[in-house]
């Protein structure tokens, strides 16, 4: 590759900046901050970063003759923009000029190609991108809890940074999910080696998904995550330590709670009741709640009148997109319905198409133990269990490509076929 291309990974004090900021801007942190163009510029050039080095990458492999795999697993969701947006030309009659700029995020998709290009061609070892990423998960986590401890969200209140809670008031809309990588590197390595210096940054992470995120869904997706990794990897004996250490701390922090915050489980208690209640009454307490209900009407019908390839993305900048049909709707507030609505259920078997990769593969290295390996695979679990309630994938796609990048890699060039009879750890 150009030495103006590795340049740009290659010099050992800017390669710490530039991952943490690649991982910030590819994971959405600062989506909706209120800072004017910088977060769409520093979209763009990552965008640009990633075409330049797969576009790279593509035309080497084309001219030997040999292209890459993970090129033709990424290839649907690389051409899903474009056919979603000509396909909302149809329905709406929407230039397919907006409906590919609306969907300008999803090409963060390419990060997964990026990450195993630097990886092969040894831009960045991969511990190093490991370290990177662990430290880019730290200052984002860090800067979500400097806002909820220190900033006032009212102070963004005309802007698309928060979102009025008729029960919480304004509160910030951080992508909560990028906790996870984290909350699941930190898990595995306090229990499979026993790191317990990672039981701090664990804790934070819980401690953010239960009080400020306030996520039902995703609160019980982690959960389950982390059940599943729990009894897929530990051994036996360790089941049993681990099981009664956790059932002591569970029950001392659920004191704690009650003698402190009691009104968490209040919170806790109207949430997912006014969510069961939506299947039994088809109505709540909870305004929130109605109105997902309300939009979920919307998505069935919208599926049903085009189930094939959906209704395609509206930009908002095209006649307030769907605003002007709906007056309020956002398809990702409905999940799968949401990406049934727009994608059809072509474009929405397109995203599940990678995750189907995943479990083969974790199946196939069901014996290794390391802890960057598990958060890819335990991490797109739980972006897998996402989707189907907060369909993230139409806005935050950077965090599942790095994952899926990761496993790919473990699986074609750590671990290759020839050798998986005969090594089990890293």
């Amino acid at each position: 590759m150009p030495a103006k291309l590795t340049g740009l990974l290659t010099p050992a004090k800017l390669q710490p900046l530039f991952w943490v900021m690649y991982f910030i801007v590819s994971f959405r942190l600062f989506a909706r901050f209120p800072a004017g163009n910088v977060d769409e510029i520093l979209l763009l050039l990552t965008l640009l970063i990633l075409l330049i080095f797969c576009g790279y990458e593509f035309i080497t492999q084309l001219y030997h003759g040999k292209l890459n795999r993970i090129l033709f697993i990424l290839l649907p969701l690389i051409v899903l923009p474009v056919l979603n947006a000509w396909q909302a030309e149809r329905v709406f009659g929407q230039p397919m000029i907006y409906g590919i700029l609306a969907q300008r995020q999803s090409y963060l998709i390419l990060g997964a190609w990026f990450i195993v290009i630097a990886l092969r061609r040894n831009l960045v070892p991969l511990r190093k991108i490991e370290s990177y990423f662990i430290l880019a998960m730290y200052v984002m986590l860090a800067i979500m809890y400097f806002f909820y401890l220190f900033i006032d969200p009212n102070k963004f209140a005309e802007t698309e940074f928060v979102v009025y809670s008729f029960s919480k008031g304004w509160v910030y809309k951080f992508p909560n999910g990028v906790t996870a990588g984290l909350l699941i590197f930190s898990f595995v390595k306090i229990i499979l080696q026993d790191k317990t210096r990672y039981l701090v940054p664990f804790l934070i992470c819980i401690w953010y998904f239960i009080y400020y995120g306030q996520d039902r869904s995703q609160l019980v997706f982690i959960v389950v995550t982390l059940l599943f990794l729990y009894i897929n990897t530990v051994s036996l004996r360790r089941k049993f330590f681990y099981g009664f250490t956790s059932l002591v701390f569970i029950a001392f922090a659920a004191v704690a709670i009650a003698l402190f915050n009691p009104d968490l489980y209040s919170r806790y208690i109207e949430l997912y009741t006014n969510a069961s209640s939506i299947f039994t009454k088809n109505s709540s307490t909870e305004s929130s709640t109605n109105i997902r209900f309300v939009e979920a009407v919307i998505a069935t019908k919208g599926f049903n009148e085009h189930p094939v390839l959906g209704n395609g993305v509206l930009s908002n900048q095209w006649y307030d997109g769907y605003f002007r049909y709906y007056k309020y709707f956002y398809p990702s507030d409905v999940g799968i319905l949401g990406n049934l609505y727009v994608f059809g259920m072509v474009g929405t078997l397109f995203f599940y198409i990678p995750y189907m990769f995943v479990l083969a593969w974790a199946i196939q290295l069901r014996k290794i133990k390391d802890a960057l390996y598990l958060t890819g695979v335990y991490g797109s679990l739980f972006l897998f269990f996402d989707m189907f309630t907060a369909a993230s994938n139409l806005t935050f796609i950077g965090l599942p490509a790095f994952f899926f990048g990761i496993v790919y890699y473990y699986r074609y060039h750590v671990y290759p076929p020839r050798e998986l009879s005969s090594q089990s750890t890293l």
